[in-house]
Parts: structure tokens; sequence; C-alpha cells
């Protein structure tokens, strides 16, 4: 406070005051504004301030309601331990931290749990440190609590997505990695189990490119480093390769993941998984081959149809060809050019039927009879038959040692030393008229005729070849007992007839001729039809069941479709209508495929017996008799 004294003019002449000093009330304004300030962090923070006696006991727990939302005058009084809301310790037990206390030490982050006055749970965490008065004797303790309900649950979550991913990887064989580009390249370390997939030991990988690109395989390396450029440039990681372990295995690996780039664009890290999908491969290998296989059945089975068809139409063609060719080589004579002619037209249409067993075999139409077969006479006979058309370079060592065995695990293999098969072909080689030879030197039935005939009888074929060093053809036989020893067939003169009448049925009229003419040679009277239906029809009409007129035999052939039921309609039709008359003549049936069994006429009239009874079609039968 300040006087001011003045003279009479008014002009100040003295001047009266007290001084005072105030250096407490300055320091305690500048508490009080301290206390503010960090009242307001508190409250923006989300934290509460708190105080603590020395006997642990809060004497403040925030402004009106402390960090769990309970009035703060609920808790006075109360020790941490006592807290409203059934607090439970996180970080470490209750006992631990109370000897915490007593020792009057700090602590920092204690975690713990309380139940919120609406029902949910909140977890917290305090710090705190003693406090000691100018004697240093223990006052209490004071800190700050904060609310940590957020963050435990996206810990919880990230947590549950951890275990889900690692369940995943487990699950999948999927391995976490991680690529250090650049500057940390070297650096990179592998998990165990991502070192186990390449083939290292545990430690045994050292962090490099250089040492991680030993183990790709070679051919696989091209398409390796063309992915990570395209991974460096758009960021994508997918990408197969094999890797080669120390045991020389080969397994397939599949990485995927993102490349992540500095602030410039340049590429600093690859992370993601690693995959061994070396089953999946197999399992894809597996039905490429399969798919394979089938789409060569397809193919046979549809080329094989087509080639019986055509072969049995050139079957007639070659009858008709060889039948007149036999009977004119009976007049011409030896050492004549008309002979000479002959044999030539006869080799040429031998040659022709040769060619037509091959198709029908090969077509699955013209499967003979079964019969043992003394495997290891066919196979020097072949080898005789194959020496004398080889060149003076090239022998044959063959090692024999089946014996007499008609085929029981017999291995029959052959050899060369040649160039190899290459892989286009080695696909298509089986199939029927597939050649490498030039037009008109091979017919490409050769090795699918052998096909046929081995897996027929329940046999297999291995091929195993490499380019400039050979091939080896392993067929592997299954055996059904012991050859027979050969029979000696005498050449007897063919049975000649006593005016036999003989109907002939037949949709091929140059046919027709040939069997009228040799069966007027051989002594029968032959009656012939090119339509079975008008053929027995037409004999039927003329000739009562008995009459002396009437056919003794017939000989009957399938008919094209749409031409007239078939000879066996024919024969059948004949049974039926004398089923209550006289016997069923014998009928021989014969067709354009190769004959594979004898046709007996009770078994002849037994099969018609079925068809009267039973109404068989006659597609189901399979006996034929000898043309």
């Amino acid at each position: 406070m300040v006087s001011i004294f003045r003279d009479a003019a008014g002009v100040a002449r003295r001047v009266i005051g007290v001084v005072s000093d105030i250096t407490a009330r300055k320091a305690i304004d500048t508490l009080r504004e301290s206390e503010a300030r960090f009242r307001r962090m508190t409250e923006l923070s989300a934290d509460t301030y708190w105080e603590q006696d020395e006997n642990l006991r809060y004497t403040r727990t925030g402004s009106g309601q402390d960090i769990a939302g309970y009035a703060t005058d609920v808790n006075q009084g109360k020790t941490r331990w006592e807290l409203c809301g059934e607090a439970t310790p996180l970080s470490n037990s209750w006992l631990q931290h109370r000897e915490v206390l007593v020792a009057h030490r700090a602590f920092r982050d204690f975690e713990y749990r309380r139940l919120r006055p609406d029902g949910t749970i909140g977890y917290y965490s305090a710090s705190g440190a003693p406090m000691f008065d100018a004697q240093g004797r223990f006052r209490g303790y004071q800190g700050v609590a904060r609310d940590i309900t957020e963050r435990r649950r996206f810990e919880e979550e990230l947590r549950s997505r951890q275990e889900m991913l690692e369940l995943a990887q487990k699950s999948a064989r999927a391995i976490a990695f991680e690529w250090r580009i650049g500057a940390g390249e070297g650096q990179n370390r592998w998990s165990p189990d991502l070192e186990a997939m390449y083939g290292f030991a545990t430690g045994g990988y050292d962090g490099t490119f250089e040492t991680w690109k030993k183990v790709v395989h070679r051919e696989d390396w091209p398409a390796v480093n063309e992915a990570i450029g395209h991974a460096h440039l758009t960021g994508d990681v997918e990408f197969e390769y094999r890797v080669v372990h120390p045991d020389r295995s080969v397994h397939w690996l599949q990485a995927r993941g993102r490349t992540f780039f500095d602030a410039a664009g340049s590429p600093i890290r690859m992370v993601g998984f690693m995959q061994d999908v070396t089953d999946r491969k197999q399992a894809e290998e597996d039905m490429r081959r399969l798919e394979q296989k089938l789409r060569r059945a397809q193919r046979l089975e549809a080329m094989g149809t087509l080639a019986g068809g055509i072969a049995h139409d050139f079957n007639n063609i070659l009858g008709a060809i060889l039948g007149y060719g036999e009977m004119a080589m009976r007049d011409a004579k030896q050492d004549t050019r008309l002979r000479r002619d002959l044999e030539s037209i006869m080799a040429a249409g031998e040659r022709g039927r040769a060619l037509v067993d091959r198709i029908l075999a090969v077509s699955r139409s013209g499967v003979g009879e079964r019969i043992p077969v003394y495997v290891e006479a066919v196979v020097r006979e072949a080898l005789d038959q194959l020496a004398a058309k080889l060149p003076a370079n090239v022998t044959i060592a063959p090692r024999l040692q089946a014996g007499r065995a008609a085929m029981l695990d017999l291995l029959l293999k052959v050899k060369d030393s040649g160039t190899g098969i290459p892989a286009e072909v080695l696909d298509l080689m089986f199939d029927p008229f597939f050649t490498t030879k030039e037009i008109g030197v091979g017919s490409g039935l050769g090795l699918s005729l052998v096909h046929c005939i081995v897996t027929s009888v329940g046999g297999a074929i291995d091929v195993a070849t490499e380019l400039g060093k050979g091939s080896t053809f392993t067929a592997y036989l299954p055996r059904s007992g012991d050859a027979p020893a050969e029979q000696a067939y005498e050449n007897l003169p063919l049975p000649r007839g006593e005016g036999q009448r003989v109907l002939v049925v037949d949709d091929e009229e140059p046919l027709v001729r040939l069997a009228t003419e040799t069966l007027e040679l051989l002594g029968y009277a032959p009656v012939a039809f090119t339509s079975s239906t008008a053929g027995p029809d037409s004999r039927s009409a003329r000739y009562p069941p008995g009459d002396p007129r009437s056919p003794d035999e017939r000989v009957s052939r399938h008919e094209k479709r749409g031409r007239g039921c078939c000879g066996e309609k024919a024969a059948v039709g004949r049974r039926a209508r004398r089923k209550h008359g006289a016997g069923a003549a014998p009928v021989a049936r014969s067709s354009g495929e190769p004959a594979t069994s004898v046709a007996t006429p009770r078994e002849i009239q037994r099969r018609a017996n079925q068809f009267l009874v039973k109404g068989e079609s006659t597609k189901s039968t399979h006996w034929l008799a000898d043309r």
C-alpha cells in the first residue's frame, strides 16, 4: 500500500508505503496452476490421478467418479484390492503387489480388471510412486490409472487371429517367410520349419541369396527369376518351383505374399507364406496320366470301330479275289506267265488278308480262340525271320528260358541301343495307323497289334527309353499252363458231295457265285440267293418239309443292315417252321470276320431252340463256322 503527499501547488513532495513479502503466495498460485494443468491433462488422456495414505488406503480416486465409473466416495478409505467391482490382478498376484507397496517401491503398469457398474468388464493399468515428507517419513502413494479396455480387446482379437492363422498354416502346411532386399539381404533368418522345407538343417541357412539359389531346381530358375522381377514391379508374389534336398529328393514349393517398397518406390522386403505342394503336384501328374490314358483309349476305341467296319467290307472283296484266284490257279500250268501273274495276285491278296487280320485284332472284333501257345518257339521263329532281314552290322542276342511255358508271369524283353524314342512319339506309338516311317513303308499297326494281344490276355507292356541310348520294351504275360506238343496234320483231300442240295445266302453277289461254283466242283447241288428273307421263304413255298428237293444244308452270312434279315434269323426261321415236322437241316454260318470256332449241327439246334424259347437277340451269339 502507498500514500503520496503534495504541496499547495499540487506537486508531490513525499511517498509513504508498506512493502510485504509475497513469495509464498506466488508459490501457492503456481502450484494451483500446475494442478489445474495436470487435471486437464489427465482428463484429456482418460487417465485418473489417485493418492493413497501411509496405510495404502485411497484418499483420492478422481473427480466425481473413479476410472471404473464408481462414485469417488464409495472407494474412499479402501485399498486397491478392496475396490468395488471385484478387482482381479492380471500382471501378478495381490500378494506380490503388496510386497512392492510395503517395500515403498515405485511400480509401473500394474494391470487388473474390474466389473463396471453396467455389468461389463473393464481393464486398467496403474502406475505409482511413494511419497515422503521432509524428514523422510513415508506418507503414502500417488499415481495415475489408465483404462486399457480397448487395448486389451485389440490384443485379444489379434491373439485370436494369430491362433487361427497358425492353425490355418498348420492345416495347409504353410510357413511364414520374410525376405529382405538390398542392404539387409544377407541378414535373412528363417524358422526351423522353413529351413526343413528347403532341406537345410536347423540353423544351416546363412541367409544369403546365393545359398537359396543353389537349392532351386536349375530347370525352374528362369521362371523363378522372372517371377521375382514381376514381384518387384507389381508387388504380387506368387510362383511355384522345385527345390532339391541334400538327399537328391525333389519337392515342389509354392510362395505367395506381397512386396513392400520404400518412399522412393524401391522394393525393400517380401513377406508371405511358403507351402509344400509336392503331394498336389503328384496328384495332378497322376491325373494328367489318367487323362492321357483315357484319351488314348477313346482314340483306340473310335479308330477300332472304324477299322472294324472297313475290314469287314474289305474282307468280302478279298474273299472274291482269293477265291477266284485259287480257282484260276487250278487251270494254270506251272512255269507259265499266267501262273506267275496269278501267284502275284494271290500273294497280294494274302498280304491284304494279313492286314485285315491286324485291323480286326486292333478293333477287338477279331479276337480268336485262346489256346496255350509255346511262347519260346514263337519268339525263336520271329527272331529267325527278323534276323534274315537285318543288315550285317545289327545282331540279335536272344536269352530264352521259358521252356514249354504257355504264359505264367512270362517276361518278354526287347532292348536296342538305338536313338531312343522322343516324347511326342512315346505318347502315340501304340495308336493304330501311327507310324514314323515314310508313306507306303509301314502300316502303323505293328505296335498297336502287340498292345492289343498283350492286354487281351491280361498282360502289360512297359517302355523305358532314353534319347541317344536306346529303348527297352518289356511285355509281362500271365501263364496259362504248358503248351502241348505240336501235332502233325495230314494233308487230307477235301470231302466231296453226292448231289446234296445246299442253299447259299449272301448279300455279296461275287461271293454267291464263288460259293456256288466251288460247291458244284465238290459234288453238291447249290441253290443261291442274295437275300436271306427271300431264300428260305421261296424254297419253303416251292418244296414242302421232307421233300427230297428241299435243301439239305444251308450256308448263310451276315447281311448289311437294311438288306434283309441276317443268316442266323433265316436259320432260326427254318428251325421254327420245322419244329413239328422233320428234323432241322444243319446250318453253317460264316462272316467277313476271321473264324474262331466251329458250330456243330447239335450246337446250332441248341442255339435255335434258345431263340425260340427265350427270344434271344441274334446279337448275343458268337458261334461261327469256318468259311
